[in-house]
């Protein structure tokens, strides 16, 4: 799985996760009937198992998730799953923070008259 860099959305799991609020965990996709058809899971990459936790905006807006995948089956316990929730949450408050400090700064009434330009 090194050799893969992206994945076309349409069939990518993480277009069914950014549906929910929750965690988003197949330990066997082979398992689950409505993966059986989707090539990640039926075709030559073979993907068996699936977490993910969706990347939820302050105002609810889920932008995308962070997954995890692998070509075995795998257990996911209670402390993987708070991991991966955690994870997603430091993913979101990176985000914020890198849009408050690229925000443009407003001018308030009070300087905008000792602003001057060359």
């Amino acid at each position: 799985m090194t050799d893969v860099t992206e994945v076309e959305r349409g069939v990518s799991l993480c277009s069914l996760s950014i549906l929910n609020y929750d965690l988003t965990i197949f330990p066997d996709a082979t398992k689950e009937p409505c993966l059986l058809a989707n090539p990640l899971v039926a075709g030559d990459f073979g993907l068996r198992f699936y977490a993910a936790a969706p990347l939820t905006t302050p105002d609810g807006y889920n932008l995308g998730s962070v997954c995890l995948v692998d070509k075995a089956p795998r257990n996911f316990n209670a402390v993987d799953a708070d991991m991966l929730t955690h994870l997603a949450e430091l993913v979101m408050k990176e985000l914020e923070l890198w849009k408050e400090n690229h925000k443009t700064p407003k001018i308030t009434p009070k300087y905008s008259n000792q602003i001057s330009f060359d």
